[in-house]
């Protein structure tokens, strides 16, 4: 990727629905990057967000934003089933993108974004933005410094009341979040196997509620549970290690982050001593290793492994150690995550840096999702990944893309044409 040097990053952003305004937001305050367009299908909604932040162009045609000579940087905040044609196109047009969670709505199309910005040598980037959190970034550093030790599970709970998307369901709309943080936590390595189950209901035809299990190597297991139907709103995750655990509870007002020195320590067993074979782990003896007579009455037998059994279940009793140790809360950068992120990317544009949440992690983040989905499908049973820390030099499928995107070519949301509209810019500066 070639720098864009020391001069404001000029950026221009497709889509001003939900998320898009945040984004214009961040970037026209950012001293180092200047919006220069804004753009959506609804021309009113594009007027309305360039006049609160001062920006020149407002538009409902893409082709205005991509082929604006002075745009470094093209922002897609449009729907997910969008994402891959908006931007490619804004990739073919020498730009730099920024494309909101999830990256594309299948793998193959995920991994040509990620193969065609390479070859372009421009920086595809995806907005995973609880990666820039103060409290994911903390517990990122303290899994990465060993302060968990080994790390042994991770558990996140994402629910709340809708909100229903149309185009995806409840695993390609919350689910992305959580894989990404525990894909940042992990290291960018991909899951051995992916498995999930899902259930729709209240009339709807997409999932509302699943479960997505992971099984990483060293018998590391990550679970997501995500729902559209529950009565309250929960953002909560769990990281164990073999030192210290962490909550960490994205709804708490403050002191979201709680770092527990707590754990279990297991000693040697018996049965796993070397050279001692008396004793089996479901806690009863062997017959042959303890000399007993097959012969004798049964009621004896019984009566002489119930006794054993005890044993056994007493000295596996002392054996484990519990530790409860202090509860500390750290303190958490408090910057609004999309600010931090913002700042980020500007600083490896400017720079020429590889952002935290770059293309691979992106189509890392549809892999998992794809298996789940598939997992789904299948009704029963896990998907196996392939060992490979990114998949962007090599395939295990060819490429499949129906109908390659021409740019000229109208992409219909909701019935209404996003690219390709003749419709003039408006200027809205002084109006």
């Amino acid at each position: 990727m070639t720098p864009t040097g020391p001069h404001p990053v000029r950026v221009g952003v497709i889509g001003c629905g939900y998320w898009g305004p945040n984004l214009v937001r961040n970037f026209a305050r950012d001293d180092r990057a200047e919006v220069l367009a804004v753009c959506d299908m609804r021309i009113e909604r594009a007027g309305r967000v360039a006049r609160e932040y001062g920006v020149e162009i407002a538009t409902s045609n893409p082709r205005v934003v991509m082929d604006h000579r002075g745009i470094d940087l093209v922002v897609v905040a449009t729907p997910t089933r969008t994402h891959y044609q908006v931007a490619k196109a804004a990739i073919e047009a020498g730009k730099h993108v920024l494309v909101m969670k999830p990256m594309c709505d299948s793998v193959e199309r995920a991994e040509e974004l990620v193969d065609l910005a390479r070859r372009r040598g421009v920086l595809l980037a995806v907005d995973h933005t609880f990666l820039f959190t103060g409290a994911v970034r903390k517990m990122r550093d303290l899994v990465t410094a060993g302060d968990l030790g080994d790390l042994y599970y991770i558990d996140s709970v994402r629910i709340n009341l809708g909100l229903f998307q149309s185009d995806v369901n409840v695993i390609w709309d919350l689910a992305p979040h959580d894989i990404s943080i525990i894909d940042y936590l992990i290291g960018g390595v991909l899951p051995e196997e992916v498995s999930a189950t899902a259930a729709a209901h209240a009339g709807s035809q997409r999932e509302n509620v699943a479960y997505v299990t992971l099984r990483y190597g060293n018998n590391v297991l990550a679970h997501v549970h995500v729902n559209w139907l529950a009565p309250a709103k929960v953002r909560r995750m769990i990281v164990g290690g073999s030192k210290r655990m962490i909550i960490y509870d994205d709804v708490q007002p403050s002191e979201k982050l709680m770092v527990y020195d707590k754990g279990v320590t297991i000693g040697p067993t018996p049965y796993n001593l070397p050279g001692h074979n008396g004793m089996h782990t479901n806690g009863t003896s062997s017959d042959v290793a303890s000399g007993s007579d097959p012969a004798l009455p049964a009621r004896s037998s019984q009566r002489r492994r119930s006794r054993n059994g005890d044993a056994a279940d007493d000295l596996y009793s002392q054996l484990v150690s519990y530790r409860s140790g202090d509860m500390f809360a750290p303190r958490l950068d408090d910057r609004e995550a999309l600010a931090v992120e913002v700042d980020h990317l500007i600083g490896c544009l400017r720079n020429g840096t590889t952002p935290i949440s770059d293309g691979d992690s992106g189509l890392r983040v549809v892999r998992i999702l794809d298996a789940a989905q598939r997992s789904v499908i299948r009704g029963r049973g896990s998907v196996t990944l392939p060992d490979r820390r990114t998949l962007s030099n090599g395939r295990e499928t060819p490429v499949k893309v129906e109908g390659p995107v021409d740019p000229r070519v109208p992409v219909l949301i909701d019935g209404d044409p996003l690219v390709g509209l003749s419709v003039s810019p408006v200027s809205l500066l002084g109006s």
